[in-house]
């Protein structure tokens, strides 16, 4: 899996592999993949009898919160307080907010003002994936800081997008058993993120 974490193409990897093993595969000595929706709640759910796998303290820096927590007793709390920006007043108070980013959104990938090719009649062609992460984006800025990056609207701060892309690989890369072995690390000159606790 390093190899593949390596090269960006995990998602990939996992695929085959389920594709070919089903919906278990065991992709190491503790590593269990589970390809199922009904057992997400199972998994993930809040009464959960399974602990959280090692690849989450990858996550950790400076300190532990309710994604990358390992320990219940520490993650419950850390939801408790939480809990609140959740609840259905909050959630209706926000959605002015994310309308207001998928309206421009909208606009945007509608080319709204735009000169449209009158010989072929369609407009310039988009990566949508690059759109739909600018509009993650904005909607999280404005939610999260109070203010959207405005991806959607400028390519000025579109280069974030990029350096979470890179963050999460050296996480896939960081968080291999392998990556532990010091040769290793002088090879891909990489530090693995160590939790404030170790």
């Amino acid at each position: 899996m390093l190899y593949h974490a390596w090269k960006g193409d995990r998602h990939l990897e996992f695929w085959r592999m389920h594709e070919k093993y089903g919906r278990f595969v065991r992709f190491g000595p503790n590593s269990l993949s589970v390809n199922s929706n009904s057992a997400l709640k199972e998994i993930y759910g809040f009464r959960a009898n399974v602990r959280k796998s090692e690849f989450y303290d990858a996550f950790v820096h400076p300190a532990p919160n309710t994604h990358n927590a390992r320990d219940k007793e520490l993650h419950a709390r850390k939801r408790r307080v939480l809990s609140h920006a959740f609840s259905d007043g909050a959630i209706k108070e926000v959605e002015r907010y994310i309308l207001a980013n998928v309206r421009t959104f909208c606009d945007a990938i509608g080319d709204l003002g735009r000169v449209i090719d009158e010989k072929k009649g369609w407009t310039t062609p988009k990566n949508m994936a690059d759109w739909c992460n600018w509009l993650a984006m904005d909607i999280l800025g404005d939610l999260c800081f109070g203010k959207a990056f405005h991806m959607l609207d400028r390519p000025d701060n579109r280069y974030a997008v990029d350096l979470v892309g890179v963050a999460a690989q050296r996480h896939l890369i960081v968080s291999c058993p392998l990556v532990t072995c010091p040769q290793f690390l002088t090879l891909v000159s990489v530090e693995p993120c160590r939790s404030s606790t170790s």
